[in-house]
């Protein structure tokens, strides 16, 4: 197909990057990629005076958190366009959740610019590999901007010799070393240089100090060079590529779906130099949408729709029609056969929840089994054919819900919950095999916080052993009330001053003994550090009345 005539985004295939470096001197760069051209270069600078510009943090085996060392200017920036909430705003859902990175980018001029490190330093980029989460801004501007725009800037160095021209197949930036050496003559660097970097016989005839040599003068020649120059000569060099895909996959009306254009080599460079943002690439380039695009800019103002059956009657009367009438309306519009809405019968089922699970905890004595177990608080474990599955020392009791729930709220809860979104594919329906763990979920921390201060009272009088004892309680679980204050919701702290001054009504902590063996007239009893007391009826009361 042909480009629009006219438009930006012919003008980018078309021209060389010395001209579109020109030509971008007296325009004004359009949002995001002002943005991203500033982050950048505030980054490449730190690069070429070879400081690193990052800090990593373990965040589980093998994961690492990744934080950006920038002005606060450019950190309003990060944290504006690349955080997951703001690049899925504008449809940028298919993040990956890590990466494995190549940390050692960011440091490859320091090493490149001293002899005794520079042999080692290819096999020192590999080792620094790590895998750095991104479920954070600075994570995935790292990993859609920096490390693709770094590993451009270096790709005439690291392809000398054998490799030069054979960028290799998931690399779509540089195709030939002309793209390469358009790139370095924009950037500043000496044709000599160049020519020397690009010379693959040459190269393989020279002695290794002589290879050395050459490397040092790159970095140092980098070093030297505009930031703010490399920083835009790399920009576009991506740019022009995303509009040639553009192209390529156009149809004869000269649109493209998104989905056709961004494919997985194109993916990070998209949500990093556009956002993740669909129309501003558009935009940019001056075209124009598919008709069957279907990208979501934002989101509608929300409105809250969940009549039920009491609304029945009163549109009936209010329309003239029977109400029966009314009620196999809402059923057909609903598509699950009930005159209520999706959250209003989500609502009535969370209600008799709530009551099943105080009526229980209300009854509760010493001397009872515990109701941990009754809250699907997690996933349930995968079977286990040798029989040992976790207990957490005999107390947690699997399943307990099947037994105390009622069959019928089991099946309502099960139905309504059988399936759930993820955040990989937002457009399907993924069955769970869990909904009990959903229900428990879509409670919020209202549940999380209600079972959990039960079952601390109960474990604290009845053993073997507690989280947390009554004077720390409000101390432990401070997360959640912080998100029911936050909800509207908050839990009056006088609760936890009464559960303290009920402690001394408790009876004294008397040892749990297990294992009692009587022989010859001799008892034998082991503890393990476990105690209980009585008493619990108080503390229990108090939560009662409060909850």
């Amino acid at each position: 197909m042909s480009e629009s005539p006219g438009s930006y985004g012919q003008i980018l295939v078309s021209s060389g990057l010395g001209a579109l470096v020109a030509a971008e001197d007296v325009t004004a760069l359009p949002e995001p990629l002002r943005a991203v051209h500033h982050v950048f270069l505030c980054i490449l600078r730190l690069v070429l005076d070879d400081v690193v510009p990052y800090r990593v943090q373990e965040s589980g085996r093998y994961r690492y958190k990744l934080e950006l060392e920038v002005p606060e200017s450019a950190r309003s920036e990060i944290d504006a366009l690349w955080s997951h909430e703001s690049q899925a705003g504008v449809g940028a859902h298919n993040i990956p959740k890590w990466s494995k990175a190549l940390l050692g980018y960011a440091g490859i001029n320091k090493v490149l610019s001293n002899p005794n490190m520079v042999r080692h330093a290819f096999s020192a980029l590999d080792a620094s590999r790590k895998g750095v989460l991104l479920d954070h801004s600075d994570g995935i501007f790292w990993w859609s901007v920096v490390e693709p725009a770094l590993a451009v800037l270096y790709t005439g160095l690291l392809r000398t010799g054998p490799r030069i021209g054979q960028p290799g197949e998931s690399d779509p930036w540089l195709q030939s070393w002309e793209e390469v050496e358009e790139l370095y003559e924009v950037v500043g660097l000496e044709r000599e240089l160049i020519e020397i970097l690009g010379n693959r016989i040459l190269w393989v005839e020279m002695a290794v100090d002589e290879r050395l040599g050459i490397r040092a003068r790159f970095a140092e020649a980098l070093r030297s060079a505009d930031p703010a120059r490399i920083a835009q000569a790399v920009r576009l060099t991506f740019t022009r590529k995303l509009a040639a895909q553009f192209y390529k996959k156009a149809n004869k009306q000269g649109v493209a779906l998104r989905r056709r254009v961004v494919s997985k080599a194109f993916q990070p460079a998209f949500n990093g130099f556009f956002a993740g943002n669909w129309g501003a690439f558009l935009g940019y380039i001056g075209e124009s949408a598919h008709p069957d695009e279907k990208v979501f800019q934002a989101l509608p103002e929300p409105r809250l729709m969940t009549a039920g059956k009491e609304r029945v009657a009163s549109v009936a009367a209010a329309l003239g029609l029977p109400e029966e009438q009314v009620a196999s309306m809402l059923a057909s519009y609903w598509e699950v056969g009930a005159t209520q809405s999706p959250p209003a019968q989500r609502h009535g089922v969370s209600i008799k929840f709530w009551r099943v699970f105080d009526q229980h905890h209300a009854a509760l004595q010493s001397g009872d089994s515990t109701l941990w177990g009754l809250v699907q608080q997690h996933p349930a474990h995968p079977v286990d054919c040798t029989g040992a599955e976790p207990s957490y020392g005999g107390v947690y009791r699997e399943g307990l819900f099947r037994e105390l729930v009622p069959p019928d709220l089991q099946e309502e809860i099960e139905a309504l919950w059988s399936c759930c979104v993820r955040s990989g594919w937002p457009d399907r329906l993924t069955t769970s095999l869990d909904p009990h763990h959903l229900f428990a979920m879509s409670q919020g921390p209202a549940l999380a916080l209600w079972e959990g201060v039960s079952l601390t009272c109960w474990f604290y009088c009845e053993g073997p052993s507690s989280r947390t004892d009554l004077q720390g309680m409000a101390n432990y679980y401070r997360g959640k009330l912080l998100e029911l204050e936050e909800l509207r919701c908050p839990v009056d702290p006088e609760m936890f001053a009464e559960l303290i001054a009920a402690e001394a009504g408790l009876g004294p902590a008397e040892p749990i003994r297990e294992n009692v063996h009587e022989a010859f007239g001799i008892t034998l009893s082991i503890g393990f550090g476990s105690t209980r007391r009585t008493g619990f009826e108080s503390l229990r009361d108090i939560v009662t009345r409060y909850r």
